[in-house]
């Protein structure tokens, strides 16, 4: 709680907008510990995928704002996962000519984690489009609950935002599968996730997805 309030008053819960946001932020993984962040219910992958030096460490945040220490390329495997196939197969020549990719001695080669690809947004918030959607059709948003480096949180805090000032026609219950199949509610089936219906928007969280 107490990181928690910490991060919320240096404005870090967006990312690592500063030093001190990324060494807080650094701090909240420490914390978490040896989880699986794609997968919270599942075990890591526990085979080396590559080797590399055991005295870095891979991190999730943006490189700039972890210090000078951090090389400008992470070159390291993401916890939990097995690239060693993707690495290996958009590494041969014939792929990266395939997908007109440059070859690795004009670019370097390919890996799953670092800062050479530089990403700008078209838009800063797709709820526009969600406001367009919701005059005519009836939305259905759904996440997984097992993600934990992009959680439905995150979806309950815009939809939040979305339907600021609507009351949910029914808000955060659990749902099941009935023996006919469809969803619904039977307090002696097992939990299937949980939803929240407005007028407009269904939004619907699946267990273990």
């Amino acid at each position: 709680p107490n990181l928690y309030q910490e991060l919320s008053d240096n404005d870090c819960l967006e990312g690592p907008t500063s030093l001190k946001c990324g060494k807080l932020l650094l701090e909240m993984h420490n914390q978490i510990g040896n989880v699986n962040i794609y997968d919270i219910y599942k075990r890591c992958y526990e085979e080396d995928t590559k080797t590399f030096d055991e005295s870095s460490n891979y991190s999730p945040l943006n490189l700039k704002y972890l210090g000078p220490s951090i090389s400008h390329n992470v070159g390291l495997d993401p916890p939990c996962i097995n690239n060693a196939a993707a690495t290996q197969y958009l590494n041969m020549e014939q792929t990266r000519s395939a997908i007109h990719a440059l070859p690795a001695t004009a670019i370097g080669p390919w890996e799953i984690c670092s800062d050479k690809v530089e990403y700008k947004k078209l838009y800063n918030s797709v709820l526009p489009a969600y406001e367009v959607l919701t005059q005519h059709y009836r939305v259905l948003v759904y996440s997984g609950d097992s993600d934990g480096a992009v959680p439905y949180l995150g979806t309950i805090q815009w939809i939040n935002y979305f339907e600021s000032g609507n009351t949910p026609i029914q808000d955060w219950r659990a749902w099941t599968v009935l023996d006919s199949g469809d969803a619904g509610y039977d307090a002696t089936a097992q939990v299937a996730g949980y939803a929240t219906v407005y007028s407009n928007l269904n939004f619907v969280t699946v267990k273990g997805a």
